[in-house]
């Protein structure tokens, strides 16, 4: 469980993990910055869901990197750093 570091995952429908950060907003700090990552047939990375948004230019280059790397851990800090942007 990584809800001590303000980060929860779950399954989602089908082959989706739902991935929840807070602690983010300093005023807000149970305000929830969500997104779904979906692992494809061909067993690529695609976000289906993110709320708030982010850029889609950013998003479409963190998720490229994904792609490319395969390094998970690395995605979700990316992540997590572009919705601390967005405060």
């Amino acid at each position: 469980n990584y809800s001590y570091l303000g980060l929860d995952f779950q399954k989602a429908e089908g082959n989706q993990l739902r991935f929840c950060f807070k602690h983010l907003d300093a005023g807000e700090p149970l305000r929830p910055f969500a997104f779904i990552l979906n692992v494809s047939d061909d067993d690529s990375y695609e976000v289906n869901e993110c709320e708030p948004n982010i850029p889609n230019e950013t998003l479409e280059l963190i998720v490229n990197d994904l792609n490319q790397t395969d390094d998970l851990s690395g995605f979700i800090r990316r992540m997590r750093s572009a919705f601390s942007r967005t405060v």
